[in-house]
This record gives C-alpha cells, structure tokens and sequence, in this order.
C-alpha cells in the first residue's frame, strides 16, 4: 500500500460491480488525477469501493492531484465530474490510458 486509502463500502458495490458509464466516469476522473489514485477495481481481486493514494507521500503527482482538486472547488461548476463531457472521445481517451493498477 502507497498511503491512504478510502473505501465507499457498499456491499452490491463488490458483488455486482459498476456499468460501463458509471467506470468511465472512475477512469475519467482518475485520468485527470494523473498516476496520484488508484482504483479497487483494477485489483487482481477487484473492490470497486475502494480507492486509494497511489504514490509515496511528497510524490509530485500527488501534489498535482491535490493541486487539481483545488481548482475544483475554486471554480464549482466549472471543471472536473459532472461538468464535463466523459463520453467526448479525447476524455475517453486519456481514461484509456489509465494504467491498471493491480497487486
């Protein structure tokens, strides 16, 4: 484990798992995060509730992460999940990307 980790537990979440749009929303968004978050769901043994820190603390991905995040909440509305269009082909395509991140 790198760091921190959260889970969002649901017991369906684990058991029968996200849809297609509701995971290229999770790539999306961890294509914007860069390499900082990883997902459960890529695991060998998937728990698509849990998310988590993926690098070292001080780790510049991380610190372009949380710099990402605060220009969400600086600008609501404006940037980030639920204000953009994740099925457009460019974000598609950086979600692609997205290195599976498994143990």
């Amino acid at each position: 484990m790198k760091g921190p980790f959260t889970d969002f537990h649901t017991d369906f979440a684990d058991t029968l798992g996200f849809y297609p749009g509701e995971q290229a929303v999770i790539r999306d968004i961890l294509a914007e995060l860069g390499k900082a978050v990883s997902w459960g769901g890529d695991e060998r043994v998937p728990k698509e509730s849990h998310f988590q820190i993926a690098q070292a603390p001080g780790h510049p991905a991380i610190r372009a992460a949380a710099q990402q995040i605060r220009g969400w909440d600086d600008t609501p509305g404006g940037h980030g999940a639920g204000a953009v269009n994740v099925f457009a082909t460019n974000r598609l395509q950086a979600a692609h990307q997205v290195p599976l991140h498994t143990r």
